[in-house]
């Protein structure tokens, strides 16, 4: 009994719904009524040309994503040269060596006159007991001369503490 009243009822609302669709812009077209049971065809023009712009899409998203990997992997090395050949980041630019210029000095028999003074610091990180001090504040040197300079250091705690001295390269003037 259910099944003839929804089969009626089908048939009844078929032709009303085609009826009230096909004065809107011509869409459902109401001359195929087999249209309207079968959905959008598959093989109409617009569908090739949406599957041909979707796959190019596709091709285009699988370009940027295969860039974005290759720029991950040739992010440090480019990075690493850009700062060797800038400075940036803390990287000395080195064109000529230490060594190599005191060797052209002598072969070339050029004397260098000026003296550089080189100043020192004893900073210790707070809540260190300790007392840590440059024996000399500074030192004048020739370029390619050695020298020695001293420190002096107390621990004034009960217990031994180990620290680590770094340096810093910082000129005053440019």
């Amino acid at each position: 009994m259910a099944m003839r009243s929804l089969a009626r009822l089908h048939r009844q609302l078929s032709p009303s719904l085609l009826h009230r669709h096909s004065t809107r812009r011509g869409w459902p077209p109401a001359s195929d009524a087999a249209f309207l049971w079968r959905g959008l065809a598959s093989s109409s023009p617009s569908a090739a040309g949406r599957e041909k712009s979707s796959r190019r899409t596709l091709g285009y998203l699988l370009g940027v994503a295969v860039a974005m990997v290759g720029a991950s992997y040739a992010a440090v090395p480019l990075y690493r040269r850009f700062c060797q050949a800038t400075g940036y980041g803390g990287t000395v630019q080195r064109r000529e060596s230490v060594e190599e210029k005191i060797s052209r000095h002598a072969r070339d028999g050029t004397t260098t006159s000026r003296e550089i003074i080189v100043q020192f610091n004893a900073d210790v990180a707070d809540g260190m007991p300790w007392k840590f001090i440059p024996t000399q504040r500074e030192v004048r040197v020739k370029p390619g001369e050695s020298a020695l300079a001293f420190y002096t250091a107390e621990n004034r705690s009960s217990a031994p503490i180990t620290g680590v001295s770094t340096y810093n390269v910082a000129p005053m003037k440019v």
